[in-house]
C-alpha cells in the first residue's frame, strides 16, 4: 500500500532476524514491528510525517485504517476509567471477550436502542414481535445481561404490538458509551470495538443490525435489492 493507492509486488527479500518492540494503541490495538520501522504520525500541524517506532511516544497519534486486519481479536479492551462508576449494590460483571450473542445484542441496539439516565432499553416493533427476531433480541440480552434484563409488553398508537427490553444499570450506561455507542438516531455509528472482532462477530452483529434497520425487496427490473436506512450522517 502507497501514497498511491495498492500497488504490485515487485519482489521480496529477507533482513534476518530482528528484534522487535510492541506499541499499544487506544482501544485495544497493537502492532509489533522493528525499533527502526517508519510509521506515518501526526505533526503539531497536522501533517503526516514519518517516524521510527522506537521514537514514538504517548504524545504521537498515528494514522492508519481500523479493520484492515484479517481476523480481529476475541479480547475487548475498554479502559476501565471510561466506564466504571460507583454502585452500592453489585457491579455487574462486563463483557471482556466476544460472544455470539454479544455481537448481536450491540447490533440490535444500535438499531433499535437507546440509553439515557443510565436506563439502557431497545425496542421490539409490530413486525419484529410477530416473529422470531423478538425471541433472539430476548435470549441475547438476557445471555449478555443475565437477570438485569426485563421485558415490557407495550402498544404502538395503532395498537400494535410492541416489546420494550430495558434494564438500569449505570455501568452498563458507561460501557456501551465507553465502546463508541451514540445517543440519538442522527448519531448513530458502528462502535470501534466491532472492527477490532473477529470475523465471526462481525458478521453477527450485521445480522442484528439489518434485522432491525435493513430491508430486502426486488426493484421494478426484478433485480434483488438489499438496504440499509439511517439518519445518521456519522
Amino acid at each position: 500500500f502507497t501514497d498511491r493507492g495498492t500497488q504490485p509486488v515487485l519482489d521480496a527479500w529477507t533482513n534476518g532476524i530482528k528484534e522487535t518492540i510492541r506499541l499499544e494503541l487506544e482501544g485495544g490495538y497493537d502492532l509489533e514491528l522493528t525499533p527502526d520501522h517508519q510509521i506515518r504520525v501526526l505533526d503539531n500541524s497536522g501533517n503526516y510525517v514519518l517516524k521510527k517506532a522506537e521514537d514514538i511516544g504517548s504524545e504521537d497519534y498515528m494514522a492508519f485504517k481500523p479493520g484492515v486486519m484479517a481476523e480481529g481479536s476475541k479480547q475487548i479492551v475498554v479502559d476501565s476509567a471510561e466506564w466504571s462508576c460507583k454502585t452500592s449494590y453489585k457491579q455487574t460483571i462486563l463483557p471482556t471477550e466476544w460472544s455470539p450473542e454479544l455481537a448481536r445484542f450491540l447490533g440490535y441496539f444500535v438499531s433499535e436502542g437507546s440509553h439515557q439516565q443510565n436506563k439502557t432499553s431497545f425496542k421490539a416493533t409490530y413486525a419484529q414481535v410477530l416473529g422470531p427476531i423478538c425471541d433472539d433480541m430476548r435470549q441475547v440480552a438476557k445471555a449478555v445481561w443475565g437477570d438485569w434484563v426485563g421485558v415490557i409488553p407495550t402498544q404502538q398508537k395503532d395498537f400494535q404490538p410492541q416489546e420494550v427490553i430495558s434494564f438500569s444499570r449505570g455501568d452498563v450506561y458507561h460501557w456501551l458509551e465507553a465502546i463508541g455507542i451514540q445517543k440519538g438516531a442522527v448519531n448513530k455509528t458502528i462502535p470501534f470495538i466491532v472492527f477490532q472482532s473477529p470475523l465471526w462477530a462481525q458478521r453477527e452483529f450485521i445480522r442484528a443490525l439489518f434485522a432491525g434497520d435493513g430491508s430486502i425487496g426486488k426493484n421494478g427490473d426484478k433485480s434483488v435489492a438489499i438496504t440499509y436506512s439511517t439518519k445518521s450522517e456519522i
